[in-house]
């Protein structure tokens, strides 16, 4: 191959899986929105028994954000992103999630910690893990033990 010329853009395939990214031209290189589904499996495929498991995937912003409605509107490549990946989905040997490996059992707990800690020492006077420049001093609470 001379260095002048690009090498072909080929599919890349998710072994086992039935899914392959296919580019939308010769010339283009595979994106957002070219998975196709295969009728039948290469025989690389059909020796291993594999499948796909995805916590990053095209559209996964639309599934996560679905209940912050109001925020804007997908567009529609983005829709179509969002339901390309639940196509891939279907496939009894693809798993999706969206990336959140901060949700485990043990990181909610150390969150929920830290946060009812932080809130603790703010009351107490002592404010702990300021970002700089934000904090500001709160006003001294009303004297006589009774409302303002």
């Amino acid at each position: 191959m001379s260095p002048t010329r690009k090498p072909r853009t080929t599919s890349s395939t998710l072994i086992g899986c039935g899914w392959s990214r296919t580019p939308r031209s010769s010339s283009t290189p595979p994106g957002p929105g070219s998975w196709t589904r295969r009728r039948s499996q290469p025989p690389s495929a059909k020796a291993a028994s594999g499948g796909v498991a995805l916590d990053t995937f095209e559209g996964e912003q639309i599934w996560i954000e679905e209940e912050f409605s109001g925020a804007g509107e997908p567009s529609a490549a983005e829709l179509k992103d969002a339901l390309e990946s639940f196509a891939i989905l279907q496939s009894d040997r693809a798993i999706l999630s969206p990336h959140n490996a901060f949700n485990t059992r043990e990181a909610l707990g150390r969150i929920l910690a830290t946060s009812i800690e932080n809130v603790r020492v703010f009351f107490a006077g002592n404010p702990q893990n300021i970002v700089a420049g934000t904090y500001r001093v709160p006003a001294a609470p009303p004297t006589g033990g009774g409302r303002a």
